[in-house]
């Protein structure tokens, strides 16, 4: 922390801190090295699970009581963070419209319905009636020329 100096009676300058003052300065410039990062990077990620499991999942504030009501309440919680978690992961929604996309493409081989039976019509119906939202790759005509 940047302090300015003060001129004292005799024309010299001095800078007057408190021993507060110090030690944060000097835990500032201790946290601003690449070794401090390196060692606080693991429990950074700890804390900031913590605390979305708090502020997003309500875990400060169980409504329940007694040790096995509690541990199925956490345990849920996890799971439903883990959900959570893996949800906003690139590579599961790459693994996920693959799946969509390879389903799709097997709705109307192999037989009348394909492997799919009734659920196969109904995600055809669905594909068309929406296709242009989900794949905006198609051409889209709001108003025909015809």
């Amino acid at each position: 922390m940047i302090r300015s100096p003060k001129e004292t009676r005799d024309g010299q300058f001095t800078m007057e801190f408190t021993d507060k003052q110090r030690r944060l300065d000097g835990r500032r410039v201790e946290e601003a090295t690449d070794v401090f990062k390196e060692r606080y990077a693991a429990r950074s990620g700890i804390e900031s699970t913590n605390s979305g499991l708090k502020n997003r999942l309500g875990l400060g504030h169980l409504s329940v009581r007694g040790l096995g009501s509690v541990s199925r309440v956490i345990l849920h919680k996890v799971a439903g963070w883990n959900v959570l978690r893996a949800s906003a992961s690139r590579k599961l929604k790459a693994w996920v419209a693959s799946r969509v996309a390879e389903t799709l493409g097997r709705v109307g081989s192999g037989g009348s319905e394909g492997r799919l039976g009734h659920v196969g019509r109904l995600v055809g119906r669905v594909e068309r009636v929406f296709g242009p939202v989900v794949r905006p790759d198609r051409p889209i005509a709001f108003m025909s020329a015809a």
